[in-house]
């Protein structure tokens, strides 16, 4: 019997699990490779975004000083992000309500998180340093740009009388920054302002929620970089490490203006007028000048083009371009010099340093022209006016929107700025320049026409952060007219309620102080809710039973002092014999106490025991007066003393060591003696003032010449007492030749 088997017999292939073994090994060795260089191109991308918005910042800072003639105060680090003072100037700069040394710990106030830290600059005028967040809003930048690479926000120092408005000198800078050797940038710790990031390990830093981050703890560098309570103004820029994850080493990004960095110029108010900024007696300034020569220029005004000016310029010489040894000085014309007077008629040029006159001077052009100059012979140089203005007109900036802007009535070349801001959706600018009679566009329009309050431009999800679970989104919303805010949506996050999540970090000992027993651990446990809703951190809590902190009580200070530092007018009475003073070292300030007089040191007598140091015991008996004291000395205006007189009297007055204290002041000269007459000082030092002469000045004119004489002459003296009968119909002026003459009509007194 036979029979055949017709199964079927079913392969399936895979991986064996030594094959998958091998897969994951060798995915793994790839990703191990390529770690590395991720993390680098990371951090790499990290410390550029910090460097780009550090110079954008200080940019944007410069150009706002630009405009507004001041610096912007920086804005409150600790506010929520819905506040409305986020990312805008402090209030803090105009009211100073902070008192030196310490900081605001309110919660969204206009000052949250401020301080304000001491200059070391010698100027009592920049005493006060305020430091804070950047305010993005007013700098009209994104608010990720306020940020540096490693999401905290830059910090901003700024001298704060720089900030008011119409206080700006280039010369009151007052903050200190050291170099990596330990020397100041500048000497006169005049830097203005500061923009830094506290780096990848983020110490000192306030982050995206307004919190900041606790300083290092054992890097000089790091902390001179972190502001709070007892600032001193001053900032370390030093060699960064590369050792990041070590908090104890420096990796802070800054920069910074100082007093030669700033523009001389700043655009003022709302109509763009420049004014001169600078405070140096000593600079120069060029302007239009050649290449090459701008940088260096001549003159403390060096112009290589025309000047321009709506009301006056002033100047005390005018030179030929390029060679200072030509130079005219303006004394001849607006000064007393005697040369630079005609007894009689008019000046009509200036000739070897003196004016040369004439008894009549006729220079006028038709109508329709202008004058541009006058000829030798005192003829004018007359040139047709024929510069069309521009008509008042409205203009449209936004033409789906409502709204429009009136240029105003311009001259020929004359720029004008148009805004609009007449709607909450409006941020919009232009430049027009008035030509060929029209107002036309200079340059494109600035700004968005329409914003849409609320558009979402971008969204992230991320994840909950330590000691919670979930994600949640973060988006980014348009604000108006112009900026951006972020918000949080659909939001999962959530902590277990049984397992507390719990922070250490070690406490060390202050500086003068010793650790007695264990190391001090100090502890902070994640807050949440019976029902899953996180609450944040707690507060640091020092753990039981560890060590304490013992003080290292120092040695006694001795040292002496000099009598002049008691009292300017004291010295020693013996030069090898000067006051012992001792202060002592106290452990709860971890400083030394006041100075004091030493009643332990060799040679004080038993008199003396117990005496304070500036008392007149002590005075009496190691200083006496200095009777080497140079007088002090002063001017006063004969004015004020002999109306009708001028001059200055120069005064000086004696140290009496008799009564210590300056005694009266008496004029100084060499023909006066203690027993002179008031009249005899008046007639040393002041002379008297010349008669005022009035004269008859002529009005307008009355048309040609004329055989008929009207009135008083042109010139001829007048009673000067100014009142109605000093102005009289017509007075005349006499043509050469004396046949004819010029007649004017509405003559006066002056």
């Amino acid at each position: 019997m036979s029979y055949s088997d017709n199964k079927k017999t079913n392969k399936q292939s895979g991986f064996t699990l030594i094959e998958l073994t091998f897969v994951v090994l060798i995915f793994g060795l790839m990703v191990a490779m390529f770690l590395p260089v991720y993390n680098l191109y990371v951090s790499n991308q990290a410390e550029q975004t910090t460097q780009e918005n550090t110079d954008l910042i200080v940019g944007e800072i410069t150009e706002f000083l630009t405009v507004h003639g001041r610096y912007p105060c920086p804005a409150p680090p600790a506010v929520d992000r819905n506040d409305d003072d986020y990312g805008r100037e402090s209030n803090e700069c105009e009211l100073e309500a902070i008192a030196l040394g310490t900081c605001d710990a309110s919660t969204n106030d206009p000052t949250s998180g401020i301080c304000i830290e001491t200059s070391q600059n010698a100027d009592s005028t920049v005493e006060r340093i305020i430091i804070g967040a950047v305010p993005f809003r007013e700098l009209n930048i994104q608010e990720s740009e306020s940020y540096d690479g490693y999401s905290n926000k830059l910090t901003y120092a700024v001298t704060e009388i720089l900030t008011k408005p119409d206080q700006y000198q280039p010369e009151l800078g007052g903050i200190r920054i050291l170099d990596p050797n330990g020397e100041d940038l500048d000497d006169d710790f005049g830097i203005h302002f500061i923009v830094y990031s506290h780096g990848e390990n983020s110490l000192g830093a306030y982050n995206s929620n307004g919190i900041q981050i606790a300083c290092a703890t054992d890097s000089a560098e790091e902390l001179e970089n972190c502001y709070g309570t007892g600032g001193n103004a001053q900032f370390q820029i030093a060699l960064r490490s590369n050792n990041f994850a070590d908090d104890n080493e420096y990796d802070d990004v800054a920069a910074f203006i100082a007093t030669d960095d700033i523009p001389h110029f700043a655009l003022m108010g709302e109509s763009d007028d420049i004014e001169f900024m600078s405070g140096d007696e000593e600079g120069r300034l060029g302007m239009l000048l050649p290449d090459g020569i701008e940088s260096t220029p001549e003159q403390e005004l060096d112009v290589g083009g025309n000047v321009r000016a709506q009301d006056a310029v002033e100047s005390n010489q005018l030179c030929t371009y390029g060679n200072e040894s030509e130079c005219f000085s303006a004394d001849l014309i607006a000064g007393d010099d005697p040369n630079m007077e005609c007894a009689s008629g008019f000046v009509v040029r200036i000739q070897n340093g003196a004016v040369v006159c004439d008894e009549e001077v006729i220079a006028q052009c038709d109508a329709g022209e202008i004058m541009v100059g006058v000829n030798p012979d005192g003829t004018a140089i007359c040139q047709v006016y024929n510069a069309p203005e521009c008509a008042s007109v409205e203009v449209d900036l936004c033409p789906t929107s409502p709204g429009t802007v009136t240029l105003p009535v311009g001259q020929d070349n004359e720029y004008y700025r148009a805004n609009e801001r007449d709607l909450p959706t409006k941020n919009r600018y232009q430049w027009y320049r008035c030509r060929d009679g029209s107002w036309q566009p200079h340059n494109s329009p600035w700004g968005p026409c329409d914003c849409i309050e609320g558009e979402e431009l971008d969204r992230d999800t991320l994840g909950c952060g330590e000691c919670q679970s979930g994600t949640y989104d973060r988006v980014r919303l348009r604000t108006c007219p112009s900026g951006s805010e972020y918000v949080t949506e659909n939001s999962t996050c959530s902590c277990d309620p049984l397992t507390p999540c719990i922070d250490t970090r070690t406490d060390t000992c202050d500086a003068g102080f010793t650790l007695v027993g264990d190391e001090r651990i100090e502890e902070r446990v994640f807050e949440c809710s019976s029902t899953g809703v996180p609450g944040g951190w707690g507060d640091w809590e020092l753990r039981a039973g560890v060590g304490t902190c013992e003080c290292i009580p120092e040695d006694p200070d001795y040292s002496t002092m000099a009598c002049s530092q008691l009292a300017f007018y004291l010295t020693e009475i013996d030069p090898d014999r000067r006051i012992p003073t001792v202060r002592e070292f106290d452990c709860d300030s971890n400083s030394y106490g006041p100075r004091q007089f030493d009643d332990t040191a060799a040679g004080v007598p038993g008199s003396l025991s117990g005496a304070s140091l500036y008392s007149t015991a002590v005075r009496d008996e190691y200083c006496t007066c200095n009777t080497s004291l140079d007088p002090q000395t002063r001017q006063v205006s004969c004015s004020s003393l002999y109306p009708g007189w001028t001059g200055v009297i120069d005064e000086q007055r004696d140290y009496n060591c008799v009564d210590l204290e300056w005694g009266d002041y008496y004029p100084v000269h060499p023909d006066l003696s203690s027993t002179s007459s008031d009249e005899e000082i008046r007639d040393a030092f002041c002379t008297e003032l010349p008669e005022v002469v009035c004269r008859w000045q002529k009005g307008t004119p009355m048309g040609g010449t004329s055989k008929t004489f009207l009135g008083e002459q042109e010139g001829s003296v007048c009673d000067c007492d100014m009142d109605e009968d000093d102005k009289i119909d017509n007075c005349h002026d006499p043509l050469p030749g004396g046949t004819s003459a010029k007649n004017y009509a509405g003559c006066y007194c002056g």
